[in-house]
C-alpha cells in the first residue's frame, strides 16, 4: 500500500507540475491579445496576477519538484514489477 500512497502523491506532484505551466504559458498570450485590442489595463491586471501567483505557488512547486525527484532517485534502478513465481 505504501507504493500506491507514493503513486498518488507522484500524479498529484505532477498535476500541480502541469497546471503551473499551463498558467505560465497562458500569461504572454494574455499580453499580446490585450495589447493588439488595446486593452491595456487587462494587460496589467493579467501581470499582476500572474506575479502574485507565481509569488504563492513558486514555493510549493520547489518542495514539489524535490519529492518528484526524490522518488525518482529511490526508484530508479529497482524492479518495480512483482516478483515471478517460478
Amino acid at each position: 500500500m505504501k507504493n500506491d500512497f507514493n503513486y498518488q502523491k507522484l500524479m498529484a506532484a505532477m498535476g500541480l507540475l502541469f497546471f503551473f505551466l499551463a498558467f505560465t504559458a497562458m500569461v504572454p498570450v494574455n499580453w499580446y491579445l490585450s495589447i493588439k485590442d488595446g486593452n491595456y489595463p487587462s494587460s496589467i491586471i493579467g501581470t499582476v496576477a500572474y506575479v502574485v501567483f507565481c509569488w504563492k505557488f513558486v514555493p510549493v512547486m520547489k518542495e514539489v519538484v524535490i519529492y518528484f525527484f526524490s522518488i525518482a532517485k529511490k526508484s530508479l534502478g529497482k524492479n518495480t514489477l512483482p516478483p515471478q513465481s517460478k
